[in-house]
C-alpha cells in the first residue's frame, strides 16, 4: 500500500509533540463511487493547525470494490503513517493515537482480536492492518464519528 499523495501542513516537528503526548488523532474517510474506491485521511493535531494529508486509491480488482474496502484502505494508511511518525520520536514508551472513522463495520473489523479466516472478505485489507496495529508500539482508540452519509438516514 503506497499512498498516491502525502502533504504535510503546518509543522512536522508540531504533530510529532501531539503523537508523544498522545494528542494525535488519524481521521480517516473511504469513499466507492463509479466502481472506483478512494480514501483521505488526517493525522492531525486536537486543533488541527497542523495535518499530516493522506489520499490513496483502493487496491483491488474491479469486483473487490466498496465503500467498506475504501474505509479499511485509509485506516491502513492512517496507520501506517503514524506509525512510521512513531520510529522518529526516541521514546520507547508505549503512546496512545485516536482513529476515528465514520465506517463502523470497518474499524469494528480492523480493531476485532478475534481471528480471521483467509477467506473472509477483504482479509488481505484486514490482516494488514491488524499486524501493523501489532507492531506499532502505540495504544490505539478506535472511535466511530458520523458521516455525510450517516445525517440523511433515520438511526433507531
Amino acid at each position: 500500500m503506497v499512498p498516491e499523495y502525502i502533504y504535510i501542513e503546518g509543522d512536522e516537528q508540531v504533530l510529532l509533540e501531539a503523537l508523544e503526548k498522545g494528542k494525535l488523532q488519524v481521521i480517516s474517510d473511504g469513499s466507492f463511487k463509479q466502481q472506483v474506491g478512494t480514501a483521505a485521511v488526517q493525522l492531525r493535531t486536537r486543533h488541527g493547525g497542523h495535518v499530516i494529508w493522506i489520499k490513496c486509491l483502493t487496491p483491488g480488482k474491479r469486483e473487490d470494490q466498496s465503500a467498506y474496502r475504501s474505509e479499511l484502505i485509509g485506516l491502513l494508511a492512517g496507520i501506517l503513517v503514524a506509525s512510521w511518525l512513531r520510529l522518529r520520536l526516541q521514546s520507547l514508551a508505549k503512546l496512545r493515537v485516536r482513529v476515528a472513522c465514520d465506517g463502523i463495520a470497518a474499524l469494528c473489523q480492523a480493531f476485532s482480536t478475534r481471528p480471521l479466516s483467509p477467506t473472509a472478505p477483504h482479509f488481505d485489507l484486514l490482516s494488514s492492518i491488524r499486524e501493523a496495529l501489532r507492531v506499532s508500539n502505540i495504544s490505539w482508540v478506535e472511535q466511530h464519528v458520523g458521516g455525510h452519509a450517516d445525517r440523511t438516514k433515520t438511526w433507531r
